[in-house]
């Protein structure tokens, strides 16, 4: 099934009217060591640009500005979520994750959220360079990220998307 499935799933399960309702984010591809075709098949956005080891996505809606991916190994490695720079979007991205995903936690400057198998570990932060955005990682057991991957991480989507 995949994330946009998985969301409107999701709005079903809880009793809410999708074609209604605005879809305030389709989330990325999160089936972590996917290769880029596959996670290219799964995708519904139209591609902005592709290098050997990233995918850039246009956002599909108001909410969202683009969608990335960086592979390692040929493998999907993370995956982040670009939001627009509205004030109103820290609020909604917030109730949208909140909603979604009951597990959560604060870890210096982000909040993280699990999804419910278990499978990815969500970092929802506001960064000078990136902006609101929500970077995607598989959930290892634990749940442990190693601190000095994060930053660097965020380093390497900020000069993905400073080349935009």
């Amino acid at each position: 099934m995949s994330n946009q499935d998985e969301n409107h799933a999701h709005e079903r399960e809880e009793g809410e009217k999708s074609f209604n309702k605005p879809v305030f984010l389709n989330e990325p591809v999160t089936d972590f060591n996917a290769s880029k075709q596959l996670v290219k098949s799964q995708e519904n956005r139209q591609i902005h640009s592709e290098a050997s080891s990233s995918l850039i996505y246009n956002g599909d809606n108001n909410s969202v500005k683009f969608i990335g991916y960086l592979f390692k190994n040929e493998l999907l490695h993370s995956a982040i979520v670009l939001f627009n720079s509205a004030s109103d979007m820290v609020s909604g991205a917030g109730k949208f994750y909140s909603d979604k995903y009951k597990e959560k936690g604060i870890i210096e400057d982000r909040i993280s959220f699990i999804n419910a198998t278990r499978t990815f570990i969500l970092y929802l932060s506001v960064d000078v360079k990136l902006g609101l955005n929500a970077i995607y990682l598989p959930y290892t057991k634990g749940g442990r990220v190693n601190a000095e991957s994060f930053p660097e991480l965020k380093a390497k989507y900020a000069d993905l998307f400073a080349k935009i």
